[in-house]
């Protein structure tokens, strides 16, 4: 019988909750091979791989600037969230800017129909 190697998770605390497993993120083919996917800029990429391995595959997701400031600037988080959202693979659902929540977003898939830019 194989062993399983239990691996670290995002969690704030660091340790691998009791029969939890690997989170992983699914990128298409589909996706990978569309312009508007291609044409995205390194940072928002990584945002993107961020929040879908974040969601937990959930479509909606609650993510905060905190959140991507172990790999990115603030500035370079906004730029990289404002360019998702505007090729439509992302979008607000609630802002949380002065409740000082964070912000809740829906992944869509609206960049399959816009035209790259």
């Amino acid at each position: 019988m194989p062993v399983l190697k239990k691996f670290r998770s995002i969690e704030s605390t660091g340790k691998v909750k009791k029969g939890c497993k690997e989170r992983y993120v699914s990128v298409t083919e589909t996706m990978m091979l569309h312009d508007n996917f291609i044409s995205l800029s390194s940072s928002a990429t990584k945002l993107y791989l961020y929040m879908k391995y974040w969601s937990c595959g959930k479509e909606e997701i609650t993510y905060s600037s905190s959140l991507a400031e172990k790999y990115m600037t603030k500035p370079t988080f906004i730029k990289a969230r404002n360019e998702l959202v505007d090729k439509g693979f992302i979008k607000y659902l609630e802002c949380g800017r002065f409740s000082r929540t964070p912000n809740i977003y829906k992944f869509i898939s609206d960049w399959h129909y816009k035209n790259s830019i």
